[in-house]
C-alpha cells in the first residue's frame, strides 16, 4: 500500500496466477440444484417446463441465490482454493449477499429454508468471503464506493482491498507545466491537454484521500499509463513531428 499524497502508480500491481475462467450459467446451476433436491422424474419435469423457467426468472433474488449456491459448490465440491466472482455492480453484490437470508425468512421451514440458511452462513462468513472493490477516481465513483463500504460493514466488514483503477498519471509540478510554453512548436492544444490531465490527477488524489481516511489505509492504485503526462505528450510530439 502507498500513501495517497505521493503514490507510486504501477501498471500491473497484482500478481499473476494461473486462472480457470468459467461463466456462471444460472440455468445450469438451477438444473443441478433441482437434480440434487428432488426425485429424478420431478426434477426432469420442472427442468423441461417453460412456465417454471419464467417463474424462476421473475422471482426476486432467486438468481442471486442460485449464484451463491454455485460458488459454494465450486469450493466445497470441486475443491477450488479461491473463487473470484466478478459482480457486475454494487447493487448486484449486495443483493447476492442478502438473497439467502431473504429466502430463509420467506420459506421459514422446510428444505428451501434449510438450504438458504446454509448459503447465508457460508457467504456471510468473513472466513469465506472477501470483497475487493474496484473504483475509478472520479467523485461519483468514490461516493458510490463510500455507500458500499457502509453497506458491507453490517454484513462482512469493510472491503479486504480497494483498487483505484484507470487513474491519471501523477500530476506534474507547476514549474513543469509552465515550461510547456517554452517547447518549440508544441501546439497550444497539446499543452492544454497536459494541464487538463494534471487537474484530473489532482482531483483524483483528493477523492482517494477520502477513501484513505474512511478505511484507514490507501487503495492500491493503477494508472492508465505509468508515464508522467508531460513526458508522454512530448514523446508523442517528437514521434509525430510538428504539424505543418
Amino acid at each position: 500500500m502507498h500513501p495517497v499524497d505521493a503514490p507510486p502508480v504501477h501498471p500491473s500491481p497484482l500478481p499473476r496466477v494461473p486462472l480457470e475462467v468459467r461463466p456462471l450459467d444460472r440455468d445450469e446451476a438451477l438444473d443441478l440444484y433441482l437434480s440434487q433436491q428432488l426425485p429424478g422424474p420431478f426434477a426432469s419435469a420442472l427442468r423441461a417446463s417453460r412456465a417454471f423457467r419464467l417463474i424462476t426468472a421473475a422471482t426476486p433474488g432467486l438468481a442471486e441465490l442460485i449464484a451463491t449456491g454455485e460458488l459454494r459448490r465450486l469450493v466445497q465440491e470441486e475443491g477450488f482454493g479461491h473463487v473470484v466472482y466478478d459482480a457486475p455492480a454494487t447493487g448486484h453484490l449486495l443483493a447476492m449477499l442478502d438473497a439467502p437470508g431473504r429466502f430463509e425468512r420467506a420459506a421459514a421451514v422446510g428444505p428451501i429454508a434449510r438450504r438458504a440458511h446454509e448459503y447465508a452462513e457460508w457467504v456471510l462468513s468473513p472466513k469465506v468471503t472477501n470483497v475487493v472493490a474496484v473504483t475509478t477516481g472520479d467523485a461519483l465513483a468514490i461516493s458510490e464506493l463510500g455507500d458500499l463500504v457502509d453497506a458491507l460493514e453490517s454484513r462482512l466488514g469493510p472491503p479486504h482491498l480497494v483498487v483505484a483503477n484507470r487513474l491519471a498519471p501523477t500530476a506534474p509540478g507547476a514549474a513543469e507545466l509552465d515550461g510547456l510554453g517554452a517547447v518549440d512548436g508544441l501546439p497550444g492544444s497539446a499543452a492544454d491537454a497536459v494541464r487538463a490531465l494534471a487537474a484530473r490527477a489532482r482531483s483524483e488524489r483528493a477523492q482517494l484521500g477520502k477513501i484513505t481516511k474512511r478505511l484507514g489505509h490507501p487503495p492500491l492504485q493503477c494508472a492508465e499509463r505509468p508515464e508522467a503526462p508531460v513526458s508522454a505528450v512530448l514523446d508523442a510530439f517528437a514521434t509525430l513531428g510538428s504539424p505543418a
